[in-house]
């Protein structure tokens, strides 16, 4: 029987739904959320305008377990030479598989030293961005989505060193963007330092299905959007 090249992580501890995350939960799991996400009002964000709606606000319970369960996937995964994740609403062709192989073979053949790869993503700085050092790839800076990257065995090893279980778990793109880039809030880089080197699909291999087709508990509440 042939040996598939996916998981599925349904029967794994981590994986809950959100409503089912409790205090008790995650205190006999030993995984503590990051407490202070919700920013106080007297921090002059001024330059960071467009996010602080996403910020003036405690993290839903679907963060929460969206950022536990991607977590997992780096806590639990095989000692592979890369992994991909996907989320349920990614959305990509018959040939990401193949493209994504191509990429990262060509990084490694040319002793490229990467950790992390978008294969899609929504940019937040496109202006500071630079090309990679291969054709079709970005130097990614501040990014948001995490429903399609590949993490080498280097990275996965990394982001295992986080120790984000510890008090560091906030939503989990805020979460991804931070090992490979600097922060936007000050607490948060006092928390996570950028030690991952990343890169990303210039021409992206996936999107995500829309909110209307397959809804969402990741969001702000009603009346408000995502940078």
């Amino acid at each position: 029987k042939a040996k598939l090249d996916y998981e599925f992580t349904t029967d794994w501890l981590e994986n809950k739904n959100g409503e089912d995350i409790t205090p008790l939960w995650l205190k006999e799991n030993n995984i503590e959320i990051y407490k202070n996400w919700n920013m106080s009002d007297d921090i002059d964000y001024s330059n960071e305008e467009s996010h602080t709606p996403w910020w003036k606000r405690e993290m839903t319970q679907g963060e929460i377990g969206c950022a536990i369960s991607h977590w997992a996937v780096w806590k639990n995964c095989d000692d592979l030479d890369y992994i991909t994740v996907l989320e349920d609403d990614a959305l990509f062709n018959s040939d990401m598989k193949l493209r994504e192989y191509n990429m990262v073979d060509k990084l490694n053949t040319m002793d490229i030293e990467w950790d992390l790869l978008y294969l899609g993503r929504v940019p937040q700085d496109c202006a500071l961005e630079k090309e990679g050092p291969l054709p079709n790839l970005m130097i990614p800076k501040f990014t948001y989505c995490t429903y399609g990257y590949t993490l080498s065995r280097r990275g996965v090893q990394k982001l295992r060193e986080y120790g984000f279980h510890k008090g560091k778990i906030i939503p989990s793109d805020e979460l991804l963007t931070s090992t490979f880039f600097p922060h936007h809030r000050e607490d948060i880089r006092k928390i996570i330092s950028p030690t991952m080197r990343a890169f990303s699909f210039k021409n992206l291999l996936i999107t995500q299905r829309s909110f209307n087709e397959v809804g969402s508990d990741t969001g702000l509440p009603e009346g408000k959007t995502k940078a």
